[in-house]
């Protein structure tokens, strides 16, 4: 079974190829710079469909058609079913975007205090997004090409457990240089409310910019869905994840409903009721991974906010 996290996890490769690096796997062939910024303008500057990659360069070189193959598999989640967010609804929410790609949007991230950002530890393990040089956070706006603030990432912590195989602890702080507004700041989940608001009769809302379907194209505008939540034992059953979600994990999503490619390390928020999302809100968990998006039993996993309390405070100060 593969395993989609909810971002670009090529961009190491895209970052060696347009620098003039070698290969994926050993490939000796090189890719030129601007076939990599051809790959780069079809992944994500015109928003085509992810799927058409591998055909686009199926008579290219061997590198780039390995590239492509990444980026197919990788370039997973967005919002799909979502409705567009009123500005100032999700103050929280950034996105995380990529310096040297034309400040290309690749995951999201929730404020945690004025000069702290929270976000998946997958979103920054590449070779370009674990430097914090690369990275940008923007925010303030629901749209990506107006209105927003950014601070550059001066500082990325990930967390000392994260686990790339089995995406257990899948967490990560991001110091900023230009602290945000304390209005911008999302509680965190008081762990002895947990249970009663992430159980099976709970919604939550997660928000992003990501792919509105699976292998669809992405949102310029920040998308919002609300996700019922799913019990541990159905996450894990033979049909669903088989056993794959552990304690550090929370299970949400139905049919039509769920975040996908680019919506990796944004919010997952409480409550969610008849009147919409309740006052205050409390973020219970972060944007992980899950097999393809909104598919039967393949339910959006989540990074579970309550284990990690002790240790966001620690860090982000």
């Amino acid at each position: 079974m593969i395993y989609n996290t909810k971002c670009i996890a090529g961009l190491s490769i895209l970052s060696m190829l347009i620098c003039f690096g070698c290969s994926d796997k050993g490939t000796q062939e090189r890719t030129t710079e601007a076939e990599a910024q051809h790959l780069v303008s079809i992944a994500g500057q015109k928003n085509a469909r992810i799927k058409s990659l591998t055909e686009e360069f199926r008579d290219k070189p061997a590198d780039m058609q390995q590239l492509a193959a990444v980026v197919d598999r990788n370039f997973k989640p967005r919002i799909v079913g979502g409705f567009p967010a009123a500005q100032g609804l999700l103050p929280w929410q950034v996105a995380l975007l990529l310096r040297p790609f034309n400040n290309f949007q690749f995951c999201g991230g929730s404020v945690v205090a004025p000069g702290w950002i929270l976000t998946a530890a997958h979103c920054v393990q590449s070779t370009a997004t674990s430097k914090p040089q690369n990275l940008i956070v923007y925010a303030n706006s629901t749209d990506l090409d107006s209105g927003g603030v950014q601070a550059n990432v001066v500082r990325i912590v990930k967390h000392p457990k994260w686990d790339s195989t089995t995406n257990d602890n899948d967490i990560a702080l991001l110091g900023v240089d230009s602290p945000l507004n304390v209005s911008n700041v999302i509680s965190l989940i008081d762990p002895a409310e947990e249970d009663s608001l992430t159980a099976a009769t709970q919604e939550g809302v997660v928000s992003g910019w990501g792919a509105i379907a699976e292998s669809g194209s992405s949102s310029r505008k920040l998308l919002y869905v609300d996700l019922p939540f799913v019990t541990r034992d159905s996450c894990n059953a033979p049909d669903s994840y088989n056993g794959a979600i552990t304690e550090n994990m929370l299970c949400a999503g139905a049919e039509a409903k769920d975040s996908c490619q680019g919506d990796s390390g944004g919010p997952l928020v409480v409550p969610f009721g008849p009147s919409g999302l309740g006052k205050p809100a409390k973020l219970v968990g972060i944007v992980s991974f899950g097999e393809g998006c909104a598919r039967e039993k393949k339910y959006g996993v989540y990074t579970r906010v309550r284990n990690y309390v002790d240790w966001i405070r620690a860090n982000a100060k």
